[in-house]
């Protein structure tokens, strides 16, 4: 197959680019034809062969009739020049397909609620109506979706990563501490820290405050508000953004790993975290549910009280069976090896084009 990905954004390291780009690889490993155009690029994304940046119809035309792609696939939504880009597409006989990321949640859709509609109204409702069809991550994401009507042929093809033979998992400290982290960007609504951090605060007057300890990395726009609201609980601490062997490192020593956004479309945070024997607790939002909870993890309602209940029973559980939720995790991270997930994706997308509307 001949296959363009469109991602408007390669400026910054960030979850759909380096999906989209080990994704490429693995594709074009099984020998097919794939490009990935975009807008903004930076050094490390342009650095790949199949990388090409595109900022104007008239070089995306030159692109599609040199390569001549049996598929395009839009990454993401609400960019201004993808409705441009695939009326071209339909005027030639191009099918394309649109994988959201996340995206088309209805609490990803009310951020920003009254631009997104008028945008959909003068731009994407056509967009997406001339679509061969919708790619989403997961079941959850494909549920979830308040564009599934729009279009009869949607496909999932799941994020993936690369698994590793060994995990020095370190024992606990000599307090026997459960080590429990949260790793990813600090944004208190998306990521649901604002309720997170309530719950984390209750805690902190329970006796299980003294057996468990909860350490955060990463970075954002809301961290001088995160460091404010956990100057003065104990058990918490923030440690930095974490990259590379330290990042290895740290998921090698701790124990469960805490998600729980309102929305996602399926973070490989989670998927990072099992294939190192961690075991998460998540909210449904994540749509990571069904690949977590047997065995692997603990799901818990978006609210405060459930969010205390279930770190509760994540604590008790992990304690006496330590061993068998790490062998879980590991075992559900092996069934997304980027490999498998670059051959499922070209099925899915052969189903795709096979399909009639």
């Amino acid at each position: 197959m001949n296959i363009i990905h469109i991602a408007h954004w390669m400026g910054s390291i960030n979850g759909i680019a380096e999906a989209l780009i080990t994704l490429t690889k693995e594709q074009i490993a099984l020998g097919h034809n794939v490009k990935i155009l975009c807008h903004n690029i930076n050094d490390i994304y342009a650095a790949n062969e199949n990388v090409e940046k595109v900022t104007s119809k008239k070089q995306f035309k030159d692109v599609v009739q040199n390569f001549k792609p049996d598929l395009v696939i839009f990454h993401s939504l609400y960019r201004l020049h993808y409705p441009f880009f695939a009326e071209y597409l339909k005027k030639e006989g191009i099918p394309y397909a649109v994988e959201f990321h996340g995206g088309a949640s209805r609490v990803s859709r009310n951020k920003s609620y009254i631009r997104k509609s008028i945008a959909e109204f003068l731009l994407f409702n056509k967009f997406l109506r001339n679509a061969k069809g919708f790619i989403y991550l997961n079941e959850g994401e494909q549920n979830n979706s308040i564009y599934s009507k729009i279009a009869n042929n949607n496909i999932i093809v799941p994020n993936g990563l690369y698994t590793h033979n060994s995990f020095p998992k370190n024992e606990n400290n000599s307090d026997d501490k459960v080590e429990f982290f949260y790793l990813g960007r600090i944004e208190y609504f998306h990521k649901g820290l604002d309720i997170l951090l309530s719950a984390l605060k209750k805690i902190s007057q329970m006796p299980i405050s003294e057996k468990i300890h909860f350490s955060i990395y990463g970075n954002g726009e809301c961290l001088e508000r995160l460091k404010a609201d956990i100057a003065n609980i104990s058990f918490i601490d923030y440690k930095g953004e974490l990259y590379g062997e330290e990042k290895i490192k740290v998921l090698e020593s701790s124990d469960i790993m805490v998600l729980t956004s309102r929305s996602e479309g399926m973070p490989m945070g989670i998927l990072e975290a099992l294939s190192y024997g961690c075991p998460c607790l998540i909210t449904e939002a994540t749509n990571m549910s069904s690949i977590v909870k047997n065995g692997a993890g603990w799901i818990t309602s978006f609210t405060e009280k459930d969010i205390i209940d279930t770190i509760h029973i994540a604590f008790e559980e992990y304690k006496n069976n330590k061993e068998a939720f790490r062998r879980k995790s590991i075992n559900i991270a092996k069934e997304f090896e980027w490999p498998k997930i670059a051959m499922l994706s070209i099925e899915k997308y052969q189903h795709l084009l096979s399909e009639t509307n």
